[in-house]
């Protein structure tokens, strides 16, 4: 067939153009229409000739072949005349060879290409490195000089940004700083090939990136415009992972499944090696590589949902905000020790006011890796945050008690102080702040109810079986006041280093009632 498009009667001028550029044994063959075998190796071996002699490309050979976008674009680019440079020669017979595969695409068979794609793309520049390198500079200076100027207000250096001045001039340095330049490297090489396709497996985020991105399959397609995640995008990329999880850890994962549920079977089958049940792959709970390598891409792609849910509105803010946690179940569930997809998933449940979830998934972590102490000391941190939030929860009711007892409304404050007590029974401050309340209202006995609570929880608290002996004592309680307040000074003496409560108790008015007691004379000295 190849061969009747290239004779004079065909009308086809990329043909007649193959036609006069072969050999005259080779033309003599195509008229006189030889055989199949002698006419392939003779077309063979005469193209392969042509394709190593400069481009075949003119506008008038093929005006009846649409060829690829990039392939037009590279071969109306391409030097005229045999190619110069080895690079050149090699770019060059790919595209011939190409574009006779768009013309002839039922007489040609399709090569399966090289190592690299058929067209460049333009690559950054050394100035392009000085500019991207410049314009970070400028940028962090002013981040910089920013936080200075206003040392209490919000920081604009980003965490783990080393940004300092030395000798007038800003230094930069650390992993956040380099990715950072690269993330502007990168702008310019997406923004150079206008027509190139772009994916990212992503190793470190690039906040320029995530209006574009969407997930194709296991890493993500840069888009060429800012574009908004649909419920039909959600929903591919939500069976592709679910039906992979299948080769992974089993499809077990829902929107519904609890942090309870998901830390559970971590510890059963990573912690205890317990696969009743199991329903993945035995040999992906053996691979350390690939459970760390499927969690990071799943977690980069949870990323983009999470993003999605912290910087729009309306109903993407809510459906990237469910998508994101399902894909960080996924990833936790893929590795649970891995420190990116544990920090991943605990700052989108910190955002949804789920700390105490955030700490199970921290510890579930911990206990599969014990000596990781980033994660010990982000347990730390969100523990610490649960008590502040605690506490401000409590200091509203106790402000709301302290109005009802100025206006001797004491039965709703007790009320009040009761549920506070059963919500937090084992804070000793809140325990503390109740007792005073049940002081000022003038309700001893509950005040020595709370305070034996407190000693019983803390036997090693000197100053707690103290205050139990001052409110015994101030009750006319004699001999439980005695007994408590031995048993104040034994701890004390025990543990030296808190306040000697011997001697504060010779200017204590509380035990006033006792001093001329034998007993309490005896024990004071």
């Amino acid at each position: 067939d190849l061969a009747s498009k290239m004779r004079k009667s065909s009308g086809d001028p990329l043909g007649q153009y193959l036609y006069e550029h072969c050999s005259k044994k080779t033309q003599s063959l195509v008229d006189e229409k030889a055989s199949d075998d002698a006419l392939k190796s003779a077309l063979a071996n005469d193209f392969n000739e042509i394709l190593q002699n400069g481009s075949i490309y003119s506008a008038d050979r093929f005006k009846n072949v649409k060829l690829p976008i990039l392939i037009q674009h590279s071969v109306e680019n391409a030097p005229e005349g045999k190619p110069t440079t080895t690079a050149w020669a090699n770019t060059s017979v790919r595209l011939n060879r190409r574009m006779l595969e768009e013309a002839y695409p039922l007489d040609l068979v399709k090569s399966p290409g090289g190592v690299f794609p058929d067209t460049e793309i333009h690559t950054a520049s050394n100035e392009d490195s000085s500019n991207c390198f410049n314009e970070y500079i400028t940028d962090a200076t002013k981040r910089a000089e920013h936080d200075q100027r206003n040392p209490n207000g919000p920081r604009q250096v980003k965490p783990g940004e080393e940004v300092h001045f030395e000798g007038g001039r800003v230094q930069v340095s650390g992993q956040v700083a380099v990715m950072a330049i690269n993330g502007l490297l990168t702008k310019v090489i997406f923004d150079k090939n206008p027509d190139h396709e772009f994916y990212v497996e992503e190793s470190f985020p690039l906040e320029w990136m995530y209006p574009y991105l969407s997930p194709f399959g296991v890493i993500m397609k840069i888009n060429r415009q800012p574009l908004e995640i649909t419920d039909e995008i959600l929903a591919r990329d939500h069976y592709f992972w679910s039906q992979f999880s299948d080769r992974l850890t089993g499809n077990w994962i829902t929107y519904d499944t609890t942090v309870d549920q998901l830390c559970d079977w971590a510890e059963k089958v990573y912690y205890h090696h317990d696969y009743s049940g199991f329903k993945g792959d035995p040999r992906f709970v053996r691979d350390d590589d690939g459970q760390k390598a499927f969690s990071k891409l799943r977690s980069s792609i949870g990323g983009i949902y999470q993003w999605r849910s912290d910087n729009r509105g309306g109903p993407e803010q809510e459906r990237c905000r469910r998508e994101a946690e399902f894909a960080f179940k996924q990833a936790f569930a893929y590795c649970p020790y891995s420190p990116e997809a544990v920090y991943r998933y605990v700052q989108l449940l910190l955002r949804m006011n789920r700390v105490n979830d955030a700490i199970r998934i921290a510890k579930t972590c911990l206990k599969l890796d014990p000596y990781n102490g980033q994660i010990s000391n982000l347990i730390e941190q969100l523990e610490a945050s649960r008590e502040q939030a605690s506490m401000a929860g409590a200091n509203d009711v106790l402000r709301k008690v302290d109005q009802l007892i100025q206006v001797r409304r004491t039965n709703e404050s007790a009320r009040l102080l009761e549920s506070l007590i059963s919500q937090y029974p084992g804070n000793g401050q809140i325990l503390m702040q109740a007792a005073t309340r049940y002081v000022n209202m003038g309700d001893l006995p509950a005040s020595e109810r709370i305070m034996q609570k407190m000693a019983d929880a803390v036997p090693n608290s000197a100053e707690t079986w103290y205050n139990l002996a001052s409110l015994q004592a101030a009750q006319r309680k004699t001999n439980e006041a005695l007994a408590t307040l031995k048993k104040a000074f034994q701890v004390n003496e025990q543990y030296p280093a808190t306040q000697d409560l011997r001697a504060f108790n010779k200017n204590d008015h509380n035990f006033d009632a006792l001093r001329n007691l034998p007993e309490y004379q005896k024990l004071v000295r």
